[in-house]
């Protein structure tokens, strides 16, 4: 998008991201993912409305498609690749319907939340967002597919369209919208490996007694550790940004998301099974999709190891110790009173009233009495 030499983007680009994450960590990761979702927003949608415009609203795009290939207007894909292949189409949706739920750079968000009114909060507007938001790339790309038909690089529409609408700075400052993405993943995934290997493994291997000090220092050293190293494989074999996304996506939910959920919701959920749940469901996934047993299976990689996730939860589960008597009594305390409204209370006890009285008379008139 610069016309940069692509090695020298790569290393300035990751280079801020590394340095203010280094930095501020977590509480400048918070804000400027906050400040970026709204330039994406912004940007997505001000293509869109443009893109739409040009091409007749969503009745003259659908219109266009159907002209061009009917197969896209398919849930088959396009010349209908995957027709009846229930397993990808399946995959392919809940990878991105509920996948979110096993990224842990997007669960601690929800484990840094203050109190459950951050959480009713953070719920709607969320909503709010991803309806605004979530739709519009894939609308671009259908958008693209009609005026920019010489495109070679579909990863390209975004910043084409923003220079075919726009003039050069209003097109960069929209361009910036794709810069925010990927500054909102990056930051949030090198925080959560800092986090991961200071806690998780310097002190609980190397160092059990080490100071809060020393913890956020080997934080940041690993931040920064991980950034280098990213940047030297973007160097050495740049990848596909969409194949590479799917790919972390599917096998970073395929570990952790059903031990999320059975974290919360299973009371009897105990360590072997979220072990056994973990390993199953990502090796699962890197499996499939580096052999490629999609083609044969008919079944996408992301829906193959949330089945064997599962699975492998429900057997090793009873190999594990239970939860200890502390462990369950939290988890009773995390779910709260839930004291019905007084007044739904107070209608519930006069609308059963009368058929609890009936059926008592009923009891006692017609069981005998034994003497």
């Amino acid at each position: 998008m610069t016309g940069w030499k692509y090695e020298w983007a790569v290393i300035i680009g990751v280079g801020i991201i590394i340095i203010y994450t280094v930095a501020g960590g977590y509480l400048a990761v918070v804000w400027t993912d906050f400040f970026q979702a709204l330039v994406m927003l912004l940007g997505v949608l001000c293509l869109l409305i443009v893109g739409l415009v040009h091409v007749g609203g969503l009745s003259g795009l659908n219109q266009s498609l159907s002209e061009i290939d009917p197969s896209y207007l398919s849930i088959w894909g396009k010349d209908y690749v995957f027709y009846g292949q229930w397993g990808v189409i399946l995959g392919s949706s809940l990878i991105y319907m509920i996948g979110y739920m096993g990224l842990p750079h997007v669960v601690v968000r929800h484990m840094s939340m203050k109190s459950t009114k951050t959480v009713k909060n953070a719920t709607l507007w969320t909503a709010i967002y991803n309806q605004l938001f979530a739709y519009s790339p894939y609308l671009l790309g259908f958008i693209g597919i009609i005026l920019l038909p010489n495109l070679s690089d579909p990863e390209m529409v975004i910043p084409t369209l923003a220079y075919t609408f726009f003039p050069g700075i209003f097109a960069a400052l929209l361009l910036s919208a794709v810069m925010a993405a990927i500054m909102s993943t990056s930051d949030s995934i090198l925080m959560q490996a800092g986090t991961i290997l200071s806690r998780d493994v310097y002190q609980r291997f190397i160092d059990k007694k080490a100071s809060h000090n020393k913890m956020i220092l080997v934080s940041r050293l690993s931040v920064l550790l991980a950034g280098v190293i990213g940047i030297i494989v973007a160097i050495v074999q740049p990848p596909k940004v969409f194949d590479l996304v799917v790919f972390a996506f599917g096998t970073l939910g395929n570990s952790f998301m059903v031990p999320y959920i059975a974290a919360v919701y299973w009371k009897k959920a105990n360590s072997v099974g979220v072990l056994c749940s973990m390993i199953s469901g990502g090796v699962t996934n890197i499996l499939w999709t580096s052999f490629d047993w999609q083609s044969v299976t008919g079944i996408h990689p992301f829906l193959a190891g949330l089945i064997i996730s599962i699975i492998a939860m429900m057997i090793g589960n009873p190999f594990g110790t239970p939860p200890s008597e502390p462990i369950k009594k939290v988890f009773e305390e995390a779910k709260g009173p839930r004291p019905l409204p007084k007044n739904i209370d107070k209608h519930i006890n006069r609308d059963i009233s009368p058929e609890a009285k009936i059926i008592s008379t009923f009891i006692q008139n017609n069981i005998p009495v034994k003497g």
